[in-house]
């Protein structure tokens, strides 16, 4: 590793320029956000998934194609969910699927028949793939090789149970470009039967999941996932208040430091306020005194103001219509709510359905239960939403994009900072790139859950944008900008505190790193590579991080990189690796909802929640984000690092990171547990 005023390759100038070439800037995709310029991808969705996988093969820089160990361990962590979808499929179905891919083999051997033959059907799928998971240990890799030879035959047998419904022959030629293309051989056996049994599946399924009685056991819904553990947020004001401190999204809590920072549409006034606090079992107040106390605490969704909604028939996993006639108009509530600090707890006192005082009443836990669960549950639709588009996708994200590809384009792979940031930028594009596919585009999993149309949630990401500077990615500097720094405003917010020590961790890491190539400024500024990744990262042509500060000092680029890495590991690790348990249950966190919030006095707690369908399809995508890991905090080793003096440097960042794991264990004996940012499971990079 060595700075390039030290380095006097010939190579290394044209070798950067190379690398820029490839690494472009796209601005057009999702204006304003910075991504990779990478050819279109024909096709959209998981039914199109082995041409969308080619694609970025054929489209992502090499330096950003995942190893064949990586692609398949991911798709391995999605059994669970082909499991799921399996059960939708009736024994009838599944034997004619076995028969096709047994017709297939008829030339093989004997025993690799009868190794299939005795597959149950709950590993049908996996013996079909040829994936060697546990479960299939007598799957030799004779089978497998046999199964890999086979694979495109196997895929166009499963297209054509239907007859003339598919079309084989077009199936054919799709699959044998997968076989022709240069792909390791383990993934080609992977995903050219695997689109065809989603295809299959997707071909058969299609019931509607609610059961006519309306009432909704979401504990038959899913049967091969993880069971959720978690407290209803709905009935349970603790759980629902603790989600704001120690939930998947944790920063939208903001302290009320001037009764002149209370929304003027709010209308919580003093009597609802002292009902409130009346049902908790507290003494009375005013909303002056309690802000004059420091006690009050505000959420608010204006972001979601205004957006077009959805109007048309539920979806299943595949993206396609339960009952293609079926019209059913999406709502989506845009709350306050007001929280109250009584000792070191919060408490919900108000809820506003909506913007307009007119329109939306303030609700409290004074109400009657069931009404105040209803409206707790709509609440919770909007705190979804701000969730998955606001905090994990574009600040986890879509804003680091711009981090990775200004890195590429400008510091060359030996400079010390690209060897620093790399193992947090892992996979990071290829990642986001599969969500353009997959997550948010039309017909993907974000327009078959939320409320918005696909237009509507482009625009959520847009408005999100310009908040997204970097001060408000700098922890520190973010909680202090919202109240929320000093413990005694807040003495129990456990994101807060882990991600302090998080922080103060790396940021020592960097501050050290720093110090062993960059003795002064003078250094740094004689360092062209890091000149010009400064100006491209605050470039409205390059990563455009607004608000970033002059980067002129050592101690100012170890803040700035301690930005980058916070983000792309503690931050997302936050937000993503909570959302199965505290977010992907329907029930308590909807995705969408199908009545007006104004509407909320008239209509039942099951009236609030989407379909069955869309409640399966919310679970299942909750699991495919968490359900893989990359490397841990805890993990980052001396291979990132080929210069011996950073070695010691790197054992006390462990060291730092170890004493503080073992201060949050003890801490998490006593009256709460807060996990998600235990060093050893936050993940360096942002790669599912």
């Amino acid at each position: 590793m060595t700075l390039p005023q030290n380095d006097f390759s010939p190579t290394r100038a044209d070798e950067l320029a190379e690398r820029r070439a490839r690494f472009g800037w796209d601005h057009d995709y999702l204006s304003p956000y910075p991504f990779l310029k990478v050819p279109e991808v024909d096709g959209v969705g998981l039914l199109n998934a082995a041409d969308l996988i080619l694609g970025t093969f054929a489209g992502m820089p090499v330096e950003e194609q995942p190893s064949t160990e990586w692609l398949l361990d991911k798709t391995n962590g999605l059994w669970p969910v082909t499991y799921e979808l399996m059960q939708q499929v009736s024994r009838e179905e599944w034997d004619e699927l076995v028969r096709a891919v047994l017709t297939v083999l008829e030339d093989a051997p004997d025993w690799a028949s009868e190794a299939l033959k005795s597959v149950n059907k709950k590993l049908l799928a996996a013996a079909v793939l040829g994936s060697a998971v546990p479960e299939l240990e007598e799957l030799t890799e004779d089978v497998l090789r046999i199964l890999t030879q086979a694979a495109v035959e196997i895929g166009v047998a499963i297209e054509a149970l239907d007859g003339n419904e598919v079309d084989a022959e077009g199936a054919l030629e799709a699959y044998q470009r997968i076989a022709d293309s240069s792909l390791d051989e383990a993934i080609k056996r992977l995903i050219i039967p695997l689109q065809a049994l989603f295809r299959f599946i997707a071909r058969k399924s299609g019931k509607r999941l609610t059961p006519p009685d309306g009432q909704v056991d979401d504990s038959r819904l899913t049967v091969e996932l993880p069971k959720f553990t978690s407290p209803d947020p709905t009935t349970d004001d603790a759980e629902f208040a603790w989600r704001h401190v120690a939930g998947g999204d944790p920063v939208n809590l903001k302290h009320i430091g001037s009764i002149d920072e209370m929304p003027t549409g709010f209308a919580v006034d003093d009597a609802r306020l002292e009902a409130a606090l009346g049902a908790h079992g507290e003494a009375e107040s005013t909303l002056k005194r309690a802000v004059a106390e420091g006690r009050l605490f505000l959420t608010d969704f204006g972001i979601l103001e205004g957006l077009p909604l959805q109007d048309g028939p539920q979806k299943d996993f595949f993206g396609q219509a339960v009952w293609p006639d079926e019209t059913v108009k999406r709502f989506l509530p845009v709350p306050y709510g007001l929280f109250y600090r009584a000792g070191d707890r919060l408490l919900p006192v108000a809820i506003q359905l909506g913007r307009d005082p007119a329109d939306y009443e303030v609700f409290t836990p004074a109400d009657d239960p069931e009404l105040w669960r209803r409206v707790k549950t709509l609440y919770l639709c909007a705190e979804f939403h701000h969730q998955e588009l606001c905090t994990h996708l574009a600040q986890g994200h879509l804003r680091v994009d711009g981090f990775v590809i200004a890195m590429q384009r400008q510091l060359h792979q030996d400079h010390p900072l690209h060897a620093l940031l790399r193992p947090f930028f892992f996979m990071h594009l290829w990642n986001d790139f599969a969500g353009r596919q997959f997550l948010y585009c039309a017909g993907g999993f974000l327009d078959q859950l939320l409320s918005p149309t696909i237009e509507g949630t482009l625009e959520v990401l847009n408005r999100r944008y310009p908040e997204l500077t970097y001060d408000a990615l700098h922890l520190p500097k973010w909680l202090k900008s919202r109240g929320l720094y000093d413990p005694d405003t807040l003495p129990v917010f456990p994101y807060r505190d882990d991600g302090l020590g998080i922080w103060g961790a790396l940021r020592a890491f960097a501050g050290e790193y720093v110090d062993l190539y960059y003795a002064s400024a003078e250094v740094m500024a004689a360092d062209h590579e890091l000149q010009a990744w400064l100006a491209e990262l605050a470039s409205p042509e390059g990563a455009d991080f607004r608000g970033l500060p002059p980067v002129a000092s050592p101690e100012a680029l170890a803040e700035l990189l301690t930005t980058m890495m916070f983000n792309s590991s503690a931050f997302h690790s936050a937000v993503n690796f909570s959302q199965f348990e505290t977010m992907a249950r329907g029930i308590y966190t909807p995705s969408t909802t199908h009545i007006d919030p104004r509407a909320v006095r008239d209509v039942s707690w099951e009236d609030c929640l989407p379909g069955g369908e869309t409640l399966t399809s919310h679970a299942l995508i909750g699991w495919i984000l968490v359900c893989q890991r990359s490397e841990h905090l805890t993990e980052l080793d001396l291979d990132a690092f080929d210069d011996p003096a950073v070695w010691p440097v790197l054992a006390r960042y462990r060291s730092a990171l170890a004493a503080l794991e073992a201060g949050q264990h003890k801490r998490n004996e006593g009256d709460w547990s807060y996990s998600w940012l235990l060093p050893s499971q936050v993940t360096q990079s942002a790669s599912v």
